[in-house]
């Protein structure tokens, strides 16, 4: 009886203990609850008041256009554009522009020491001057008068230039005169002088003395796929971006679709913008888009659309519930999907806060 006793004096004191532990462990636990959380800025929040539901972002699901893209990577190249050399050899005089300067078509940009070509030159009309005299006497000594020449026999007054050496004289002078012109560098056209790397009192031999861009419109020159080219036409509209700066949206109109597809399945095609901004230039790397609208689709955008077991799957928004769709999207482009399915204009579409939701989930729509 006594080890008996001892027995169970030792049980009641040990379940004492376990209920006493027990009933500290729940006052805890409900003072807890009813504690405030103090977040970092100071202000108090109680945690009854943190939403216990996904909260998600709805669209109104509409048909619209939709926008069907292809993007290829391409190079500009300006429509004019020359390396500009002097014809002839000889010491360069003078330099008059620098990179990057602006030219007027017909503005000199260089000249050569050109000394003994404008003598040459003013030799050539002394000599064209004395034929010019000499066939008059040729003239005047056959009995015709030299102040209407139109009056002359065409094959007198041939054969009268042959004997005065005025023909000859004439096709000097003219020699003379290009040559000398050959001293100045011209430009063809208005542009930008690019790469100048002539220096002045140097022998410029063959090299180019610049390159003059006209900057002022240029070629977009891409590749599209073999598949892409039935969607692509001349007179098209594309979107031209620059990769270092991808706000910079300027429009196009594709003006050539080269009808041979090469070895590795691509089409060239080009397409021409006008520097409007002047922020393009020869040799840019650029981004093309070419858009085709088709109207009546039911469009999402991308992030609406998530995967369950290999499908895809679509979270609609109803009286506080989500509530999924399996539908198949059918085109698509940089931000949004076409979708077709158990899916129709007018429901509300869950766009953000999908990932981990499952149908019949109760949801809040986040402010």
């Amino acid at each position: 009886m006594i080890i008996i006793n001892k027995s169970y004096n030792m049980l009641f004191k040990n379940l004492n203990l376990s209920v006493i532990f027990g009933l500290m462990l729940l006052f805890m636990l409900v003072t807890s609850c009813k504690s405030e959380a103090k977040p970092k800025d100071g202000s108090i929040v109680s945690i009854q008041n943190v939403p216990l539901n996904p909260q998600v972002e709805i669209m109104d699901l509409e048909e619209g256009t939709f926008n069907r893209e292809i993007l290829s990577n391409g190079k500009l190249y300006a429509l004019k554009k020359a390396e500009l050399r002097f014809p002839i050899f000889e010491e360069l005089e003078k330099v008059f522009v620098k990179n990057g300067e602006r030219v007027q078509k017909g503005s000199i940009l260089a000249i050569l020491d050109n000394f003994k070509y404008k003598n040459n030159l003013n030799r050539s009309k002394s000599s064209f001057e004395k034929a010019k005299v000499d066939l008059q006497d040729v003239l005047i000594g056959q009995g015709y008068n030299t102040d209407d020449l139109t009056k002359i026999p065409s094959e007198v007054l041939r054969m009268s230039k042959i004997k005065s050496g005025y023909e000859n004289a004439l096709y000097d002078l003219e020699s003379a005169e290009h040559t000398y012109q050959s001293t100045f560098l011209k430009a063809p056209f208005s542009g930008i002088i690019c790469n100048l790397k002539a220096r002045e009192n140097n022998l410029p031999g063959n090299d180019p003395i610049c390159t003059l861009v006209d900057n002022s419109c240029f070629e977009a020159e891409f590749s599209i796929l073999e598949s892409e080219l039935e969607n692509v036409k001349n007179g098209q509209k594309v979107e031209i971006i620059p990769f270092a700066r991808n706000e910079d949206v300027q429009n196009g109109l594709i003006t050539e679709v080269n009808p041979l597809i090469d070895e590795n399945g691509l089409v060239t095609v080009k397409a021409r913008v006008y520097n409007a901004q002047n922020n393009l230039y020869e040799g840019m790397n650029v981004r093309v888009l070419i858009k085709q609208a088709f109207p009546n689709c039911l469009v999402v955008p991308k992030q609406a659309i998530v995967l369950r077991s290999g499908k895809e799957v679509l979270f609609t928004y109803l009286d506080g519930f989500a509530k999924w769709h399996y539908v198949t999207t059918t085109d698509e482009n940089s931000t949004s999907y076409v979708v077709t399915g158990d899916i129709k204009a007018g429901e509300q579409v869950i766009i953000s806060g999908n990932l981990n939701l499952g149908s019949g989930a109760r949801v809040e729509i986040k402010n």
